[in-house]
């Protein structure tokens, strides 16, 4: 018991010990951190490469947010047409089907028969040729399609024209045939019309409007303009 009292006195009373515990606790944790890193600037530069490792994890993870946020599919690719709302509906009915007229000719299949832009056109029996503004060809599924049907067919789609499309080439000039003269091609070929020269019509009467407005506006500040001209021409009364 005398010695631990002894040491306690010691302690307390020594100032010596009392100022070496900071500078020993200081050398402890220099040691420390040398041999777990060697040397303090040694620390430093491997801290470096941990802090661009996690910013460029944060930017990676922000950018394929953006990226997935920012995605518009094409409304004009086949591909994408099941899953378009009925506002890309009407701006694709009005705009109409677009073609790549670069492609004349699709890959070879095992027949060694392939897509022709020569099947956007239809021959009559008078001699006469008329396009076949509803047939999209993809070149990316290497099948073609019928525009009208695609996206106005109401209820169950008949055919694969209508539905994952059509890469039968060897038969594709007579199913062509058969399906431009069908009942539901025919009826969903009128509702696209119907469509079309209604958002056209409502296209115009919005823009006549907006011209109607502007010249009131016009107007408007023509009159004004006038007024205080006038105002300021008379003699104040003050």
């Amino acid at each position: 018991m005398d010695r631990f009292i002894i040491k306690e006195s010691n302690v307390l009373s020594g100032n010596e010990a009392v100022d070496q515990g900071p500078a020993l606790d200081s050398n402890i944790e220099n040691d420390l951190r040398d041999g777990l890193t060697g040397t303090k600037n040694n620390a430093e530069v491997q801290e470096v490469p941990i802090n661009n490792i996690n910013v460029e994890t944060d930017n990676d993870g922000d950018n394929s947010e953006n990226i997935g946020d920012s995605f518009q599919p094409d409304i004009f690719d086949p591909r994408y047409w099941d899953s378009l709302n009925p506002k890309q509906i009407d701006i694709l009915a009005q705009k109409g089907p677009r073609r790549d007229l670069s492609i004349q000719k699709g890959p070879k299949d095992r027949y060694s028969r392939r897509f022709s832009a020569l099947f956007y056109t239809r021959i009559l029996s008078n001699g006469e040729h008329c396009d076949r503004d509803w047939l999209v060809y993809s070149k990316e599924l290497d099948r073609v399609f019928c525009f009208s049907c695609k996206l106005f067919t109401k209820g169950h789609r008949k055919g694969q024209l209508a539905t994952e499309g059509y890469n039968d080439w060897i038969h594709l000039g007579s199913r062509l045939k058969e399906h431009e003269t069908s009942a539901d091609h025919v009826l969903n070929m009128t509702t696209w019309y119907e469509l079309r020269s209604r958002l056209q019509s409502d296209q115009a009467i919005d823009k006549t409007a907006q011209r109607q407005l502007r010249k009131k506006k016009t107007t408007g500040e023509k009159y004004y303009s006038e007024l205080f001209a006038l105002l300021n021409f008379l003699p104040s009364t003050v």
